[in-house]
C-alpha cells in the first residue's frame, strides 16, 4: 500500500496549468483530456511520470517503468510528477481474470483455429499454456466455482436457473444464485486493500431468465457483484443482445447495473468493446494510489445470439464455405502439427445427429457458413479487446506486475435457439417472441437477428474432444488456459490436471491473502476445494492433484470423477440416458471413444465409490423428471 501526501508545487502554476481536480484528487489522463487539457499539460499522481503515447494521448506511468516503455516505442516521456510523495511500496501483483464465453478447445489460433487471435496466441506461446484444465460444462456453475474455489453445489449453483428440476427447488445449494455460504475472492482481496473491478457478465443473481425480474431489483441487491466484494462494477446478470438490452428469451431483459444501480446502455454499445471500455475507465480512476488491482473481465462473446460488428464479419467472408467437415479435418491436422495430439490419433467420427456438409442444400450451407463467420468475428473482436487491456497495462507500467488468467467458461455451444431452449419456456410463447427477429442470410450477425451456432460447428469447436457444452465430457469441460505470471516470463506448456476451483486459491496465494476457512464476517462459510497452482507454475512440482486424488463433478444428472489419468463418466443428457458408467484413460484416449469399463471393473467401482463420497459431501440432488430441450 502507498501512503501518499499530495502538495501542489508552485511549478504547476508557473507554467500556467489549471488543474481540473480537487485538492488530493486527480482525474485520469483520459478524463483530463476530455475536459480540454492538452496531453502535454496532463497532471499525474505522485510517483508517476507523464508519457505521451504514439497516438498522442497522455498516460501516467510508474517512473521506474518510463525508460523501458519509451525504449520499446510506446511513447515519449514529458516530465516527472509535480507532486511530493511519501511512499511505502506494495509489491503484491495486480490480477487480471479474463473469461471467454462458449469458446471451444480448438476455437483459438494457438489450438489450431483459423480464427485470428494474435494476442492470445502470443501469450500462449510465451507464457504458461495449460491443456488439461477443466471447468463446469455450463456458464454459471463455472463462475461460482471460479470466484470462490468451492464446488458449485455448495455455492448455490448446483444447477442453473434455466434448467432446474422440481425436486431441486428450494433445496440448499440449488438457490441458482451465489449464496452467502461462500466468500468470494473479490471480497477477500478488497478486505486486503486491493482495488476490485468487474466489467461484464455476472450470471450469479437476478434470476437469470426469470420473467420481468428487473421490476424486483431491490430483492437482488445483496447478490449483485457490487455487494460481493467489487468496488466498481458494470455488469449484466445474464446479457442478451450484444448491441442492446433485448433478452435471450421472452420476458427476459439483458439489463445492466453499475455499482448496483440499473443503467441504460449507450447507442454505440457492443458487449466485448464496451465491457473493455468500462474496465479501462475503472483502472484509470484510481491508478497511482499504490494499491494493486483485481480486474475481472468476463466477456459475453462468443455466446449466442451471434452478433458482431460488420467489419469483423466481413473479415471472414467465404472462410467457412467449405463446411464443417473440412474445417474439422484441418483443425485436427493442425493440432498434430502443434503437438497438441499424437500423430497416430484418428479423427473422431462426425456425431450421428450432424449431417455431412454435402447433405445440406445450397441455401442451408450459406446459412451455416454465415453463422460460423459471425462466431469467428465475435472471437476475433474479443481477442482485440484483450489486447486493448494488455496494451493499456503496459502503457501505465503495470503489465509486468500483473498475474493474468484467460480461459473459456465451458466448451462450444450447440443449442438451437430457433426453438425454446430453457426448461421453463412455453413453446408457443417462445415462437411468438421469435417473430420480431430477422434471421435472413443478410441479417445474420446484426442486432436484428437472433440465432445460434448449432451442433455441426460446435463439434468443430471442440475438436478432437467428445460432445459440447452441457455434457461432462471433455468437449464440455476441457478448455485451454493461458496464465501470465508477474515478473519475468515463464514459458511452460503443461498437461497437468487442474480445475476452475484452483483459480481462487492461486490468486490468494500470489496476493498473500489467507482464506478465512469456515468463518467470515460473522457467518459460517465453506472452505475451498481447489488448490493453489503456484508451485506448478514456479517449477516446484509437475502436478498439483496427486495421482490417487479423486475430483468429482455433477450437473443436470451428468456425473464424472477424475483420478490420475482415469475418468469415470455417466451421461444423463439427451440423447444418451446412460444406465451404466463409462471408463476412460484420458492419457491415451482424450476423445473418450474407448470405454474400458469391462476391462477394469474394479477400478470403475473404485471411481464410482469416490463419486458417491463426493456427491454426499457436497449435497448433490439428482434431478427427477427434468426435461432438457436439445
Amino acid at each position: 500500500m502507498k501512503f501518499i501526501i499530495f502538495a501542489l508545487i508552485p511549478l504547476i502554476l508557473s507554467i500556467g496549468i489549471t488543474p481540473a481536480i480537487s485538492f488530493g484528487e486527480i482525474d485520469s489522463p483520459r478524463k483530463q483530456m476530455q475536459m480540454g487539457i492538452e496531453s502535454e499539460d496532463v497532471i499525474c499522481k505522485s510517483g508517476l511520470a507523464l508519457m505521451i503515447r504514439i497516438s498522442g494521448d497522455a498516460a501516467c506511468v510508474k517512473s521506474s517503468s518510463v525508460e523501458k516503455l519509451t525504449s520499446m516505442g510506446f511513447g515519449t516521456m514529458q516530465k516527472e510528477s509535480s507532486m511530493i510523495e511519501t511512499v511505502k511500496e506494495d509489491e503484491r501483483p495486480n490480477i487480471l481474470l479474463i473469461v471467454l464465453d462458449d469458446v471451444g478447445f480448438s476455437d483459438l489460433g494457438f489450438t489450431a483455429s483459423e480464427i485470428s487471435t494474435p494476442v492470445m496466441n502470443s501469450l500462449a506461446n510465451s507464457e504458461i499454456f495449460m491443456t488439461n484444465y477443466h471447468v463446469s460444462p455450463t456458464c454459471s456453475p463455472t463462475r461460482a466455482m471460479l470466484l470462490t474455489g468451492v464446488d458449485n453445489h455448495l455455492t448455490g449453483l448446483g444447477t442453473m436457473n434455466e434448467i432446474l428440476a422440481d425436486n431441486q427447488k428450494g433445496k440448499p445449494g440449488y438457490e441458482t444464485f451465489l449464496n452467502y455460504d461462500v466468500v468470494t475472492v473479490s471480497s477477500l482481496l478488497h478486505d486486503a486493500d486491493y482495488h476490485t473491478y468487474m466489467s461484464g457478465k455476472w450470471h450469479l443473481s437476478y434470476g437469470a431468465v426469470e420473467r420481468n425480474v428487473e421490476d424486483r431489483l431491490d430483492q437482488w441487491e445483496k447478490y449483485d457483484p457490487y455487494a460481493r466484494g467489487f468496488e466498481e462494477t458494470f455488469s449484466a446478470a445474464l446479457p442478451g443482445n450484444h448491441f442492446n438490452e433485448k433478452g435471450i428469451t421472452y420476458g427476459h431483459t439483458g439489463f445492466y447495473t453499475t455499482n448496483g444501480e440499473r443503467v441504460t446502455l449507450p447507442d454505440d454499445f457492443y458487449s466485448a468493446t464496451s465491457y473493455t471500455d468500462y474496465l479501462l475507465e475503472m483502472i484509470d480512476q484510481n491508478h497511482g494510489d499504490g494499491k494493486p488491482m483485481f480486474m475481472y473481465l468476463p466477456f459475453w462473446t462468443s455466446h449466442f445470439p451471434l452478433h458482431a460488428p460488420d467489419e469483423y464479419i466481413q473479415k471472414y467472408e467465404g472462410v467457412y464455405d467449405k463446411g464443417w467437415d473440412e474445417i474439422r479435418k484441418e483443425r485436427f491436422q493442425t493440432q498434430k502439427e502443434l503437438g497438441l495430439i499424437p500423430q497416430e490419433l484418428e479423427l473422431p467420427p462426425r456425431l450421428e445427429s450432424v449431417s455431412s456438409w454435402e447433405e445440406l442444400s445450397s441455401e442451408q450451407q450459406k446459412i451455416e457458413a454465415k453463422k460460423m463467420q459471425v462466431f469467428a468475428a465475435m472471437t476475433d473482436v474479443t481477442d482485440v479487446n484483450i489486447g486493448r487491456v494488455i496494451d493499456h497495462l503496459k502503457d501505465i507500467g503495470e503489465y509486468d506486475d500483473t498475474l493474468i488468467f484467460i480461459f473459456s467458461d465451458n466448451g462450444a455451444e450447440s443449442t438451437n435457439i430457433l426453438k425454446k431452449w430453457a426448461d421453463a419456456d412455453n413453446e408457443e410463447q417462445y415462437d411468438q417472441w421469435m417473430f420480431q427477429y430477422d434471421n435472413s442470410l443478410e441479417s445474420i450477425g446484426s442486432e436484428k437477428s437472433n440465432i445460434s451456432l448449432g451442433l455441426g460447428w460446435a463439434q468443430v469447436g471442440n475438436t478432437p474432444l467428445f460432445r459440447e457444452k452441457g455434457y461432462l465430457t471433455e468437449g464440455g469441460t476441457r478448455v485451454p488456459m493461458i496464465v501470465k505470471l508477474p515478473g519475468d516470463s515463464v514459458s511452460l506448456k503443461t498437461n497437468a490436471f487442474s480445475t476452475v476451483m484452483d483459480i481462487t486459491p492461486t490468486i490468494l496465494d500470489y496476493a498473500n491473502v489467507e482464506h478465512p476457512g469456515n468463518f467470515y464476517n460473522d457467518r459460517d462459510v465453506h472452505t475451498m476445494s481447489g488448490k493453489s497452482l503456484k508451485s506448478l507454475f514456479e517449477g516446484e512440482t509437475d502436478r498439483i492433484h496427486a495421482e490417487d486424488e479423486s475430483v468429482g463433478m455433477e450437473l443436470f444428472g451428468n456425473k464424472a470423477v477424475f483420478k490420475g489419468d482415469w475418468k469415470a463418466l455417466f451421461l444423463a443428457f439427451p440423447p444418451y440416458y446412460d444406465t451404466e458408467w463409462r471408463l476412460y484413460n484420458l492419457a491415451e484416449d482424450v476423445r473418450e471413444l474407448n470405454d474400458l469399463s469391462s476391462e477394469y471393473p474394479e477400478l470403475l467401482e473404485e471411481l464410482i465409490s469416490d463419486y458417491e463420497t463426493y456427491a454426499g459431501r457436497v449435497g448433490v440432488i439428482d434431478p427427477v423428471g427434468l426435461e432438457i430441450p436439445r
